[in-house]
């Protein structure tokens, strides 16, 4: 029954638009597909106070997020470790004052830091996942960090290309 109300409803909208375009048929034959693209859109998807996690995990979500079309909105007090991976995302947006958190990568059995051939595969992985500017920080900088993490801000990453959150979603930039 909802199916047919939204049936009758776009053909409303459709005549509606056809009355009002002077009967451009180019205007009616758009107003359905915007139509189904606005039902078929995710709700945004907010990423806060995230610690991180086995980079693999968090990959997998990215990436089911990223082919779910889905806002990804990285707007909470931090985004630490493996979270930072969600910066993959073509419709992600950072807010200003989320603190990011990156640190040398670690072998998850041993929780030690990877050395040699394995820190330089491993780092050159996780670079992919950054725009241009933030990969050539991480090769740089973060990766280098054993102790802590080395933070940057949500404005720093909006200075790196990064795309900022309004209240109403991803804002140009």
């Amino acid at each position: 029954m909802c199916a047919q109300v939204v049936t009758g409803f776009r053909a409303a909208v459709a005549a509606s638009v056809m009355v009002m375009a002077g009967w451009n048929g180019a205007a009616v034959a758009a107003q359905p597909d915007l139509q189904a693209a606005a039902m078929r859109t995710p709700a945004p998807v907010h990423i806060r106070n995230h610690r991180g996690g086995f980079l693999p995990h968090i990959v997998a979500e990215m990436q089911s997020l990223v082919r779910s079309g889905a806002e990804v909105r990285i707007d909470g007090g931090f985004c630490f470790s493996a979270c930072t991976v969600f910066l993959a995302s073509d419709r992600v947006c950072v807010a200003p004052w989320t603190q990011f958190g990156f640190h040398a990568p670690s072998n998850p059995q041993t929780r030690r830091k990877l050395t040699g051939q394995a820190f330089e595969h491993a780092t050159r992985h996780v670079a992919r996942y950054y725009n241009p500017q933030l990969a050539r920080w991480w090769m740089n900088e973060g990766r280098h960090t054993r102790q802590g993490l080395a933070m940057l801000t949500g404005a720093d990453l909006i200075a790196m290309g990064y795309r900022a959150c309004s209240s109403q979603g991803v804002t140009s930039g």
